[in-house]
């Protein structure tokens, strides 16, 4: 990043930029090495820190959590649907639908271990199944989950 970066993107309305540095992702060795042939040939860049840029580093690290209070006849989730019509409507999910298609799923298969599972997601999370059955199950017994790409012929 040039010190020209910051100002030009003020001029456009960007109000973020966010900055990395290319030994970031580069093997260990090479990480030691490169700051002194950018030293040498006068590539080294000072980035004015302050309000508006942002180390990509420090935004991958996760956000604490805090507890948000829900009543479980809150919605969670409006879920579009044909239904019979074929026209697109919004089904309202509670939290309350939400956590008893969970359990009615786990339910339905007493034998699962939770934290043993592993689910091949091959339905699209869009699609109730595919988000209750093979994803939010998956999740509430700390199974692991394989999601495939959406174009199955690069699998093959």
């Amino acid at each position: 990043m040039t010190p020209a970066v910051l100002p030009a993107a003020r001029r456009t309305g960007v109000r973020d930029v966010v900055v990395t540095s290319i030994t970031a992702y580069m093997p260990p060795l090479l990480r030691l090495l490169y700051p002194l042939k950018a030293a040498r040939q006068g590539q080294r860049v000072r980035v004015p820190w302050g309000p508006g840029l942002h180390r990509f580093a420090a935004l991958l690290q996760p956000a604490p959590l805090r507890p948000v209070a829900v009543r479980p006849d809150e919605p969670a989730q409006y879920q579009y649907t044909g239904g019979t019509t074929g026209t697109p409507q919004a089904a309202v999910l509670t939290h309350r639908n939400l956590v008893a298609n969970v359990t009615q799923v786990i339910a339905w298969n007493p034998r699962a271990q939770p934290g043993a599972e592993t689910a091949m997601a091959v339905l699209p999370f869009f699609h109730i199944y595919g988000m209750v059955v093979i994803m939010m199950l998956t999740l509430a017994h700390g199974g692991t989950l394989v999601t495939m790409p959406q174009d199955r012929k690069s699998v093959v």
